[in-house]
């Protein structure tokens, strides 16, 4: 029986086999990636995963202290000033991590508007122009002034990038549709100012960096690990997992069974390889979207002598039914109870098999004389989205609300003074609580209303309150109508703003006729 080849994303071809993965970001020395939507719950997961790296590397308490501040400010730019193309919404941010000899070299990736470009290239261009007493100096001069934009301070985040780094901040723009441009900035971290990459090399790595963007991108990636998978790291990757996936707890359940099973296949029998001087079970985790399903993927180094004894065990679990996987599932267990814990030999595979009721695909690259490369694929359909919506026609004193799952609109439109708010509005709470089960990647949300009386406002401000706690699973962003920054309608968006400072919040002055 010949082996079964992981999936390819038939556009891509050979780009997307795990091999090639695997080698793009050793020979880039990348640690791990990131692809996708950024909210704060994912933000604090991969915050931890990359302290666990740091400790793992014996890195000096200085330098951990100087990335992970950089990580913080890099990925807290990322959620305060990413904007959204509703047709990339999944893709809308990045974030790359290389470790290169003793350096770190961290690039984020988010989507902003076009019309934003020139801005921030002016910002930062003056950022790298100055030395460090002058970037002092400029971050107190902006501080005093006050100039903050509705989305933070007016570009402080970049400025201590700097000046934490101790190098210039090297960035890119890519145009994605009309209207949305690409952002990539990289930052490097040394521990002396003198082992500063060249500005040549360091562009020609952002160059580099970027072409693994776009792979993973293409070949539909959510998130990708690599590197010596150690038992800690494990807990790390499932909390942020958690927070990327979405499905009814079941599904997620079943999800995080098979991710842990093929993560401890790494750490349990992957073979030492020694990578740049450094022996351990190296290997790549990774998560595909495509079409209806999940594929989840792992590749490590094994020894050749036991290839073929994982090919027969492979082809064996592949060719049984459910019901004879079921029955060998039962023996294996009471056998291993009756003390031959030998026999458990292929028990992770059949439980994969059993909980995708799919076939597994693999495959074995000869790497040298001593090594293959063993690729182990599974894949999960996706839950199809529960098509659920909310219509609440407008009259004279209640304002028109329309929420729809399948359409994703989330409209609030007219008056808002009903004689009862607290009845009003619990349909649409208990909607929204219902909806946080299960959420879009984004959700954007226009409030276009005329007048609101202080009940009203109460209630609202109640409904803020569960978009807040949604808001770690999704992408809360609010398009807040209003006539003038006079009128009531805009103060309460600013104050609805100060009190929910992590929902994105976009004011529109409707234009007078």
């Amino acid at each position: 029986m010949k082996p079964q080849e992981p999936l390819n994303n038939k556009k891509n071809g050979d780009k997307c086999r795990t091999l090639t993965i695997f080698r793009e970001l050793e020979e880039n020395h990348i640690e791990y990636a990131y692809i996708g939507h950024f909210t704060n719950g994912i933000t604090d997961s991969i915050l931890s995963l990359a302290e666990l790296n740091l400790q793992l590397l014996n890195e000096s308490i200085k330098i951990r202290k100087r990335v992970y501040f950089i990580l913080v400010e890099g990925l807290q730019n990322i959620t305060r000033h990413q904007e959204f193309s509703p047709i990339h919404a999944d893709k809308s941010g990045g974030l790359i991590i290389q470790h290169l000899d003793n350096k770190f070299i961290i690039t984020t990736v988010n989507h902003i508007a076009s019309s934003e470009k020139e801005k921030i290239k002016y910002h930062i261009d003056k950022i790298n122009k100055l030395k460090e007493d002058e970037l002092k100096k400029y971050y107190r001069q902006i501080l005093e002034q006050q100039k903050l934009s509705s989305k933070g301070g007016a570009g402080l985040g970049l400025i201590e990038i700097a000046r934490k780094s101790n190098s210039k901040l090297l960035y890119d723009f890519e145009d994605l549709d009309n209207e949305y441009s690409i952002f990539f900035l990289q930052t490097q971290i040394s521990p002396n100012k003198e082992e500063a990459l060249e500005d040549l090399s360091t562009k020609e790595n952002l160059k580099l960096i970027k072409s693994v963007y776009h792979r993973l991108v293409n070949c539909s990636i959510l998130f990708s690990i690599s590197g010596i998978f150690v038992q800690d790291k494990i807990v790390y990757m499932l909390s942020l997992l958690e927070k990327r996936l979405k499905g009814r707890a079941s599904n997620k359940n079943k999800i995080f069974n098979i991710i842990v099973e093929l993560l401890q296949n790494i750490v349990s029998h992957a073979d030492d390889y020694e990578i740049d001087n450094k022996l351990g079970h190296y290997g790549i985790f990774y998560i595909a979207e495509k079409d209806d399903y999940l594929i989840i993927t792992t590749g490590n180094y094994v020894k050749n002598e036991k290839i073929d004894f994982i090919r027969r065990n492979l082809e064996y679990i592949n060719s049984l039914s459910i019901r004879e996987l079921t029955e060998r599932h039962r023996n294996i267990l009471q056998v291993f109870k009756n003390g031959r814990p030998d026999t458990q030999t292929g028990l992770g595979l059949i439980n994969l098999r059993m909980k995708t009721r799919e076939k597994i695909n693999y495959s074995f690259v000869k790497v040298d004389d001593n090594f293959s490369f063993v690729s182990i694929e599974v894949k999960m359909k996706k839950e199809s989205p529960k098509a659920y919506s909310l219509s609440i026609k407008p009259t004279e004193n209640t304002p028109e609300i329309t929420l729809s799952f399948a359409d994703s609109k989330y409209i609030f439109k007219g008056k808002c003074m009903p004689q009862d708010p607290k009845a009003f509005f619990m349909p649409i709470y208990n909607w929204f609580i219902e909806y946080e089960k299960n959420p879009h990647n984004l959700t954007p949300i226009i409030f276009d209303l005329e007048q609101i009386n202080s009940e009203s406002q109460k209630a609202l401000e109640k409904l803020f309150k569960i978009l807040n706690q949604i808001n770690k699973k999704t992408i809360i962003s609010v398009k807040w109508f209003f006539e003038n920054e006079n009128s009531p309608i805009y103060q309460l968006g600013q104050e609805l703003k100060k009190k929910f400072p992590h929902i994105e919040f976009k004011f529109i002055e409707k234009k007078t006729k």
